[in-house]
């Protein structure tokens, strides 16, 4: 069987995995364009010999600042972009770039971009090492308008928390069938993590947003991010491409977020909404809740039902009882469908 009639049958086998909705917007709006990008690769690949089904290894290029900005389609997002082979945290820079400005507005969608983070910012204050592997590290300013009253700029930063994960997946999927995990993830379809994202808020200047994608890094095999059977599913890290099986090009996934964040912020918070819920992959799923953090344990963990996110960006569960219950800053992990 050729590559091509592999690489097919594994497409049609991820999408049959995805919930109702999800495989509806895919099929219905993307999944032609979808098949048709990765097919063209693997037919390219097949007739030069270079690349099999599971071929991720890669050649680890710079990022190309030009090629990125010849891509965007934005106003401002990204068009004043400093690039860094290693930094100790781009979400310090980009917060650094918004609060020495003369005015926050002059300093709207600036953004960083470095090779290596060597004490990456997480939720919860966690940092990490970002290795140069060919990922996306990658933080940016949303201003706030000085002319806006207070109130409509934390509805403008609630959008924003949601966009950012809907543009992501937007910006991974000519390479792989992924969804939103709430509350700042992108995971595949089959459950491995691809992208992480955090939003701090910085009142009366605007946000910070940090965003990580795993592009071309390949991971082990057995290297699970959260590993407690008892009261989690093992979350397993990907990249786009250990799911595609080729290279991915960082410039093209990183100008898509761009060009699609800058799009989302100007639909108003319903419509942001709905292609959050069509993009969900916990709903209608049995969820384990966590109080402190994923993997540590408290009495007030528990077992529910994911309902969907609400308009406030928090997240309702159904407990066992049958209590619907909204969360804000508790973790979240999927359980497996027996």
């Amino acid at each position: 069987m050729s590559v091509l009639c592999l690489r097919q049958q594994r497409v049609v086998g991820v999408f049959s995995q995805l919930n109702k909705n999800t495989a509806l917007r895919r099929l219905g709006s993307n999944g032609l364009c979808f098949q048709r990008s990765i097919f063209k690769r693997l037919a390219s690949s097949e007739m030069n010999n270079t690349t099999t089904a599971r071929d991720t290894t890669v050649t680890r290029s710079t990022f190309n600042v030009g090629a990125f900005k010849s891509l965007l389609n934005t106003t401002h997002l990204g068009r004043e972009f400093v690039y860094e082979q290693q930094v100790e945290s781009t979400m310090e820079i980009a917060n650094n770039i918004l609060m020495q400005a003369n005015s926050a507005p002059s300093v709207h969608g600036n953004a960083v971009l470095s090779e290596e983070q060597l004490h990456g910012v997480g939720r919860r204050g966690r940092s990490w090492k970002s290795s140069a592997l060919g990922n996306i590290y990658f933080s940016f300013v949303w201003s706030a308008n000085a002319e806006e009253p207070q109130i409509q700029f934390f509805e403008e930063a609630k959008k924003l928390n949601l966009a950012i994960s809907v543009a992501t997946v937007l910006a991974c999927e000519d390479a792989v069938v992924c969804g939103v995990k709430w509350p700042n993830d992108v995971w595949t379809a089959s459950g491995k993590k691809l992208s992480g994202m955090i939003v701090n808020v910085i009142p009366q200047k605007g946000c910070v947003v940090g965003v990580g994608i795993n592009v071309n890094e390949t991971f082990e095999a057995e290297l699970p991010i959260v590993d407690d059977a008892k009261t989690a599913t093992p979350v397993m890290p990907s990249s786009l491409a250990m799911e595609s099986g080729c290279e991915v090009n960082r410039e093209e996934v990183l100008a898509k977020f761009c060009n699609h964040l800058e799009r989302l912020m100007g639909l108003t918070i319903s419509n942001v909404l709905d292609e959050y819920n069509a993009m969900d992959l916990m709903k209608g799923k049995q969820v384990f809740v966590f109080e402190k953090s994923v993997g540590e344990k408290s009495e007030g963990d528990y077992e529910a039902e994911a309902c969907g996110i609400l308009p406030d960006g928090s997240y309702q569960v159904k407990r066992s009882d049958g209590e619907k219950v909204e969360l804000m800053v508790e973790e979240v992990s999927i359980r497996p469908t027996v």
